[in-house]
């Protein structure tokens, strides 16, 4: 599972975070033509504007990332109150009968999920807002970084 995994989420990462990037890019460049139907004037890239953009994507990612710690509740945590509460009652039992330390079960060891499904249920959530905070990182990044370089339309090439 491991190999898939770093073979398909790396580019996946890469190629969703342009596509946001580039419509970010097509949405500032809609609002600042003309309206008229001839090309675009290229737009000159400098220093400022890759600076702008790098500035966007951390900014809107860093206060986007202050909201993930609401959302963290997974269903590992809740699992964790559960085995700590049978382990508290499992106590009151164990002044019965003694139990070698060796056959008592951890329960805040980990324990990887069994299926696709349970992993999901425990990892889905935060991997999704994390997700969405890039892309909209990299929308707000292409949109900052197209209104910069049109500052330097007409100003000759850098």
């Amino acid at each position: 599972m491991l190999p898939v995994l770093l073979l398909v989420l790396p580019p996946s990462i890469a190629g969703g975070g342009y596509a946001c990037w580039f419509l970010g890019h097509q949405t500032a460049h809609s609002f600042l033509s003309d309206g008229s139907n001839k090309p675009a004037t290229p737009l000159i890239n400098s220093g400022a504007s890759y600076a702008t953009a790098v500035g966007a994507f951390a900014g809107v990612y860093g206060a986007l990332s202050t909201q993930f710690p609401r959302h963290q509740e997974t269903g590992e945590g809740k699992d964790l109150a559960k085995t700590k509460q049978k382990a508290s009652v499992s106590v009151s039992e164990s002044k019965k009968s003694f139990v070698p330390p060796h056959k008592k079960a951890q329960s805040e060891q980990f324990q990887p999920p069994k299926t696709i499904a349970e992993a999901f249920r425990r990892y889905g959530r935060p991997m999704v807002f994390r997700a969405g905070a890039v892309g909209v990182a990299f929308f707000c990044a292409g949109t900052l970084q197209t209104v910069v370089a049109n500052k330097n339309v007409g100003k000759g090439s850098p």
